[in-house]
């Protein structure tokens, strides 16, 4: 690692923080098994250091991040919260693969991926690791009101 930049383990229960526009603003995420995260729907001009607020937090989104994202030191880790029981399961999510336009379901904890269809898979999360540029440009698109531009596949598979 280059100098400067400050080793972090990947630690379940971490609350992270994630700067948006070079500063405009922060968000906070929380960090899971299997190297999932949670994103909270939530934003703030300032950098906090109470988190017990996220206990009742919406969330924008849970999904598999790259793990140098922690490692490295991209997102600090910044707090420490007990896991919400709703966090404590496993999200199936869905892959899709476009050459036979075929879904499956895909289970993180038991790595059971199963032939399903698109109904069953509207309304999860696509079985991706985000890096952290691309899951900062989902989290800003998501407070500007816009569309991700990483998630257009997303978005035309399921509008109707």
């Amino acid at each position: 690692m280059g100098s400067g930049v400050k080793y972090q383990k990947y630690t379940i229960g971490a609350i992270i923080e994630i700067e948006i526009q070079n500063g405009e603003y922060y968000c906070y995420g929380q960090l899971l098994d299997y190297n999932q995260c949670v994103i909270f729907d939530f934003k703030s001009e300032n950098h906090l250091s109470d988190f017990d607020f996220l206990t009742d937090c919406k969330i924008l989104c849970r999904v598999t991040i790259d793990n140098d994202i922690i490692t490295t030191g991209t997102w600090k880790k910044v707090g420490y919260l007990q896991l919400r029981a709703d966090f404590r399961s496993s999200p199936r999510m869905y892959i899709f693969h476009d050459w036979d336009n075929s879904f499956y379901l895909y289970d993180i904890l038991t790595v059971t991926i199963v032939h399903s269809d698109k109904k069953e898979c509207r309304g999860l999360e696509r079985c991706v690791v985000w890096s952290s540029s691309r899951l900062e440009d989902r989290i800003q698109a998501h407070f500007d009101r816009l569309p991700c531009k990483w998630m257009k596949q997303h978005y035309d598979l399921f509008l109707e």
